[in-house]
């Protein structure tokens, strides 16, 4: 008989895409940057806006995100959640964002709303230790890997636990990526 295999404190992270007309989208970002400082938080470089609603603008869109973090809590057992915040994020050349959390949230996630070729990925980082136990080996898979990286695709909606520690790599196009990113959780 084979050993059986259960899986313990396992991390989720949901892909899913969000059609929308990313062109206005991505108008009403830069719109907003031009009259806006922002805020720097985790970002080196580029600009995160301050907190934003948009349901007003994106109605649609709120709704679908609103439904798919319902959809991400029935499929984890968690109760329902509230958005917290709404940024934008828009990184230029060799602007990215140092490795963080999202104190406070159960659920965050990133949108992308314009990604040129090579701008930077997501990396999400394990927090266990496991590096100081684990061999050199072959190859890894999601048991032994460390890090698990995400391409940014234009629609792309990328859900997270906020206490995963994450980073997005620099971006090495001379265009710029944004994305909008999120909290949820109980209020």
């Amino acid at each position: 008989m084979e050993p059986r295999a259960e899986l313990l404190f396992p991390t989720i992270i949901w892909k899913h895409e969000i059609k929308q007309n990313l062109d206005v989208m991505r108008r009403h970002v830069l719109a907003l940057k031009d009259n806006d400082p922002g805020t720097n938080i985790s970002n080196v470089g580029g600009w995160q806006s301050n907190s934003q609603d948009i349901s007003k603008d994106f109605i649609d869109w709120q709704i679908a995100l609103d439904k798919t973090i319902k959809q991400c809590c029935t499929q984890s057992g968690l109760p329902p959640l509230k958005l917290y915040n709404l940024w934008f994020n828009v990184n230029g050349r060799g602007h990215h964002n140092s490795i963080h959390n999202h104190h406070g949230a159960i659920l965050s996630g990133v949108y992308y709303v314009h990604t040129p070729e090579n701008c930077g990925s997501i990396e999400f980082y394990r927090d266990d230790d496991s590096e100081y136990y684990l061999p050199a080996l072959e190859s890894y898979n999601n048991f032994t890997k460390q890090k698990h990286v995400i391409d940014p695709a234009p629609g792309l909606l990328v859900i997270f636990p906020g206490w995963l520690k994450h980073s997005v790599q620099p971006n090495n196009n001379k265009d710029e990526r944004i994305s909008i990113s999120f909290n949820y959780g109980v209020r």
